[in-house]
């Protein structure tokens, strides 16, 4: 069985010239050479390139598509193979060429600019391009209610909504009716903080258009909806879609950047004839911490998202998951420690689980999970919990300290948790009873099979 099925190239005779060079696109590259008479052959030389030279500070915006955000750009080009470059207000084309530049081309542009690259046929190699970019300062775009710009990049309509312009606002869909006439239409919010920053989302009234008896659970992208989407590296990764009266979750970005798109398919006359208004309202908030001050816990800045429970403080109490209970952020690591007297220990009681996992929880998985250990180092009998869990669930420490981790990756998304803990007395004489836990049948149906030990504190005077 052959490596691959179609090459990418294919060369003969003396078509490579000396000096040519080839790259792969991943990290695997394959020459399939076939001979039928004596020949020459031919000597190269190859090189694993570190893909930390392959990186930029562009944020990918989708499949072979970047976006560089600044003011006024001026770019060089040099190596050019076959490029257009258009100003995208108002749009023209800067230039376009199928050859290569003998010299260096500058361009400079007062807006928004988007290059085209194009590779052509898969048996021509043009050497590329490289460019370098440097921005200048440029008067600011008109503001609109609430700190927000308009901007073409994405779309025929954005709002581009940036924390230096304010922490808090509210947004509705109205605002965006102005911004597009055709059909459909299609409008970007983009939600920018600080490099430190997060976002966060709730949604105050959510009712978007959709025929009668229409079928939003399975088709939502085929009527008005809007879908959001979180940066994850350096790429958007979609969180959801939500149409009809799908009121959306409470969102919470795990960076500093949030992009919602919404996508109209109705008429404008369709919307505003309706017996109830069509649209949405949203309250948006930009911050430095997680939020999570109601939780009274002693937050820990420096080790990123830790919180820290001592009973000299407070005895009992509530804690929850980041943005509970909205959906949690991505790609997080909270720590959740507890510090008792010599003569405590921890009692935490779920009255809400609902983590995204299955099975071991383990990174095989791909789950989200929340860990329990008795030790600071690292514990060989931790316990991973994830799922949805009824009835409720508890767990007790051994000692006086007690570590809850929670981790989450960039794929899925659920609600978290919500609990009560408490710091008892170790001189109760407590008795402990180790549970095997198995999922009820009102369970939901991605519910963990993992084993949880469930602790049940049992007086001495009972």
């Amino acid at each position: 069985m052959p490596l691959f099925q179609q090459p990418d190239a294919t060369f003969c005779g003396k078509e490579i010239q000396s000096g040519a060079v080839f790259y792969s696109v991943a990290r695997h590259y394959v020459f399939s050479i076939k001979t039928a008479a004596l020949s020459g052959g031919f000597t190269g030389d190859y090189e694993f390139v570190p893909r930390a030279n392959l990186t930029s500070d562009a944020l990918q915006t989708a499949e072979c598509a970047f976006r560089v955000e600044r003011e006024r750009a001026e770019l060089k080009l040099a190596e050019l193979g076959t490029i257009d470059v258009y100003e995208l207000r108002p749009q023209k084309v800067f230039v376009s060429r199928e050859s290569h530049l003998s010299d260096s081309l500058f361009i400079h542009s007062s807006y928004s600019v988007l290059l085209h690259f194009y590779s052509g046929p898969k048996n021509v190699r043009n050497s590329g391009f490289r460019l370098e970019y440097t921005y200048g300062k440029q008067e600011r775009l008109p503001d609109i209610a609430g700190g927000i710009q308009t901007d073409s990049t994405f779309s025929e309509c954005t709002l581009q909504i940036s924390s230096k312009n304010g922490k808090s606002g509210k947004i509705a869909s109205s605002q965006l009716a102005s911004r597009s006439s055709s059909l459909p239409s299609k409008c970007v919010i983009v939600f920018e903080g600080n490099q430190n920053e997060k976002v966060s989302v709730r949604f105050t009234y959510f009712n978007l258009y959709a025929p009668e008896h229409a079928n939003t659970t399975k088709r939502c992208a085929e009527y008005d909806h809007l879908t959001a989407a979180v940066r994850v590296g350096a790429r958007f990764s979609r969180i959801d879609t939500w149409c009809s009266k799908d009121v959306p979750p409470q969102l919470m970005s795990s960076s500093n950047i949030l992009q919602m798109e919404y996508n109209t398919k109705s008429s404008r006359a369709v919307r505003e004839s309706a017996s109830q208004e069509v649209g949405f309202r949203l309250e948006y908030n930009f911050h430095a911490d997680w939020n999570m001050g109601e939780m009274e816990a002693q937050y820990d800045s420096s080790r990123g998202c830790r919180f820290v429970f001592n009973s000299s403080r407070k005895e009992s109490g509530k804690l929850w998951s980041i943005n509970y209970p909205g959906l949690y952020p991505r790609n997080l690591l909270c720590e959740y420690i507890f510090h008792g007297r010599e003569d405590q220990i921890v009692h935490i009681h779920f009255e809400y689980f609902d983590v995204e996992g299955f099975n071991q929880c383990d990174e095989q998985s791909q789950s989200d999970f929340v860990l329990f250990s008795n030790y600071q180092s690292p514990d060989r009998n931790n316990r991973r919990v994830c799922g949805r869990f009824l009835p409720r669930i508890s767990t007790m420490s051994e000692s006086n300290y007690y570590r809850m981790v929670f981790s989450t990756n960039e794929i899925f998304d659920a609600t978290g948790f919500y609990a009560h803990y408490q710091f008892l007395s170790a001189h109760q004489n407590p008795t402990i009873s180790k549970v095997k836990f198995t999922p009820s049948a009102a369970s939901s149906t991605h519910c963990s099979v993992a084993l949880l030990l469930l602790y049940a504190l049992i007086s001495a005077n009972a």
